[in-house]
């Protein structure tokens, strides 16, 4: 990865024994290591003070180009709309009619098979969806309990929506976690999410195993643009730069 290898040759024009060194870059020693090994994305304040103190303006021009690659306002998730809905309900409706026999079975049982299988279905194929912007991020979300969900995806109740400013965000972390399976035919994916920490010492998830790679790189550039600071313990940047794929990656790392 071009940004890593670029960012690891400045940092070596500083002596990392010299506390004047942290003080120039405005980091404690701890952080310069993680930085060094990858485990942190800085934030723009320090790619731009330390290409501003090795008089190279490459690292910031690389790093301003990956940022402008996630073009906002961006759509995280699937948005619920009405058409999706009405495809749904009467995809259940006609499954209730093939079980109770489309009318040779009493009224009161149709409707009950009915608002059973909107219980099962609608809220597994409808989820949270985020809204990226310039100045903040809005996640729309819903309540746990099924019967609550679908009636907000009926719109028959509100749905949660929660959003923040990038500068209420203290911290990123970037997490994936490869899933057990107990079975060869666990499909699903790996556990893989970013928490966003905010200032006020709440946390929000956010679900990235949809998320394609190549968007997903730029999003956590377009984070850093905002002056966060990105925890990557796990090594995903990494990965993704050598254009690997994550579920192969990690499942080897595991072994």
């Amino acid at each position: 990865m071009r940004f890593n290898s670029l960012i690891d040759a400045l940092l070596d024009e500083f002596d990392a024994n010299n506390n004047a060194a942290y003080e120039q870059l405005k980091v404690t020693p701890k952080m310069f290591q993680q930085i060094k090994n990858h485990q942190i994305l800085p934030g723009k304040d320090f790619i731009e003070r330390l290409s501003r103190l090795t008089n190279n303006n490459e690292l910031l021009q690389l790093f301003k180009q990956k940022s402008e690659e996630f073009e906002v306002p961006k759509q995280l998730g699937s948005k619920p709309s009405a058409l999706k809905i009405l495809i749904g309900v009467i995809t259940v409706g006609i499954i209730s009619g093939l079980f109770t026999g489309f009318g040779y079975q009493p009224l009161w049982l149709f409707v009950l098979v009915l608002i059973i299988g909107l219980l099962i279905v609608l809220p597994i194929f409808f989820n949270e969806y985020w809204l990226v912007g310039k100045l903040e991020m809005i996640r729309t979300f819903f309540d746990k309990n099924e019967i609550k969900k679908v009636l907000q995806l009926l719109n028959l109740k509100k749905k949660y929506v929660k959003s923040f400013k990038y500068s209420d965000v203290s911290k990123v972390e970037l997490i994936y976690k490869p899933k057990k399976r107990m079975s060869p035919f666990d499909f699903t994916g790996d556990y893989f999410y970013m928490i966003f920490d905010m200032s006020t010492g709440e946390k929000q998830a956010l679900n990235l195993e949809k998320m394609d790679s190549s968007r997903l790189e730029s999003f956590v550039f377009f984070l850093s643009s905002k002056n966060m600071i990105v925890e990557d313990q796990n090594g995903v940047l990494e990965a993704l730069g050598h254009h690997e794929n994550l579920f192969e990656h990690f499942a080897n790392v595991g072994e």
